[in-house]
């Protein structure tokens, strides 16, 4: 473990003093360097401080990820995104997705994936995705998200229909 984090904070040195002397340089180009906040969290170097100071965190809020999966099954299947209209009765345009609350958002995705689950039938469904998309904390991480496509969770939702645990 020692020898990766050693090997991780000196490719990252490099990489972050590289940025220092060349990226003012360029004039048409704005270096970014994206890195997990765990990762950041354990390095310890020389001028961290000058760095943090420039730091943006980019995090996913629920609604995002809602906004997320709603879009995609606007692009990418209309018999789908047509029973969440029916069924949730919102009209899904992609130019409203941004002005939609919390609570119709979770709401709209109960045609995909049911709104409880679990043997009692106590469990919102959109607090277990929600989870498998997170990270520690439960915030939506980028990778996450990537990792489980629309149909995946669907399909894990049917199968804890199927074995009555919905």
């Amino acid at each position: 473990f020692e020898e990766e984090y050693d090997r991780r904070r000196s490719a990252l040195e490099a990489l972050l003093g590289w940025w220092l002397e060349v990226g003012p340089g360029l004039n048409n180009i704005s270096p970014k360097i994206l890195l997990r906040e765990d990762i950041w969290a354990t390095l310890n170097f020389t001028n961290k401080t000058y760095y943090s100071s420039r730091t943006v965190l980019l995090r996913w809020e629920e609604d995002d990820l809602w906004r997320l999966v709603l879009r995609h099954i606007l692009h990418t299947s209309p018999i789908l995104a047509d029973l969440i209209q029916q069924q949730a009765a919102i009209e899904l345009e992609p130019s409203r997705l941004d002005f939609l609350q919390l609570d119709i958002l979770r709401k709209s995705l109960f045609p995909l994936w049911g709104e409880r689950m679990g043997r009692t039938n106590k469990a919102y469904t959109y607090n277990w995705v929600r989870k498998r998309v997170g990270d520690y904390s439960s915030q939506p991480q980028d990778a996450g998200v990537q990792r489980y496509s629309v149909a995946e969770l669907y399909l894990s939702g049917l199968k804890m229909t199927r074995q009555g645990q919905r």
